[in-house]
């Protein structure tokens, strides 16, 4: 039988554990004499742990890539008045994660005229003006995208059904068997379960899931922009985007029994 201190490991561990897989945010870690102990304690336990520990450590740097994104976004749109745009995260006080998205103004005034464009500019951004420190900006969760207005540029960036139309195209282009479907079907079931029997749009976090399995991996903005939509709205376009997977598998039926 494990020592009283032995037990109160497991304890702890498997409390984090728990805690961690519900929470991707979660930073869960231990020293190094405790991970050793765990791993001579309860081996299984101590591979969750490392398990858990990785996809929470990549999930944190994932949304600050996003954030770094959409900061990087505001710069290009904000270039003409020569500001500089920065992405900064508070990771010290677990669960008050934040990240601030802030505009630093030239060192030469820009003229009133122009000032005036670039505060109606900053202002339909979404971005807020901070008396106390003189500087525009947000500052949000981590898991929270920012309610920005950034619109989305033809030749670079796409809304979500164009977006999602592209990756069924493509799929359908390289599906060869009744497996490609029943991948499609799975997808469908799920998101049909949610709209149907729950009654509910999808969660940000389901919604980056379903845009990952329908293969579009690079999604910040299609993100954004469905967390900027109403519930009516998420619903709308959920239901379209459960027509076209129907559509696609009709197709590849049609294909691979021809």
């Amino acid at each position: 039988m494990p020592k009283p201190l032995d037990q109160e490991l497991l304890r702890i561990a498997r409390n984090a554990i728990q805690y961690a897989e519900k929470d991707k945010y979660y930073p869960i870690s231990f020293d190094r004499n405790q991970e050793k102990r765990l791993e001579r304690l309860d081996p299984e336990l101590y591979k969750k742990y490392l398990e858990v520990r990785e996809r929470n450590l990549k999930e944190i740097e994932r949304f600050k890539q996003e954030i770094e994104k959409i900061a990087d976004k505001i710069q290009k749109r904000l270039d003409k008045y020569g500001v500089k745009v920065f992405a900064e995260f508070d990771e010290r006080r677990y669960p008050n994660y934040y990240y601030e998205i802030f505009i630093e103004l030239p060192k030469r005034r820009l003229s009133k005229e122009l000032f005036k464009q670039f505060v109606s500019e900053v202002k339909a951004i979404g971005l807020v003006f901070n008396p106390q420190t003189k500087i525009w900006g947000y500052i949000g969760k981590f898991g929270e995208y920012p309610p920005f207005k950034l619109g989305f540029e033809k030749d670079n960036d796409m809304g979500i059904l164009e977006a999602v139309q592209n990756a069924l195209t493509y799929y359908e282009k390289t599906a060869v068997d009744e497996k490609d479907i029943m991948y499609l079907h799975n997808i469908y079931s799920q998101l049909y379960y949610i709209l149907s029997v729950e009654n509910r749009p999808l969660s940000t976090d389901e919604f980056d899931s379903l845009m990952k399995a329908l293969g579009i991996n690079d999604d910040t903005f299609l993100v954004q922009e469905y967390q900027n939509l109403s519930e009516d709205q998420k619903k709308q376009v959920l239901v379209q985007i459960l027509q076209m997977i129907e559509n696609v598998m009709r197709n590849i039926h049609s294909m691979v029994n021809y």
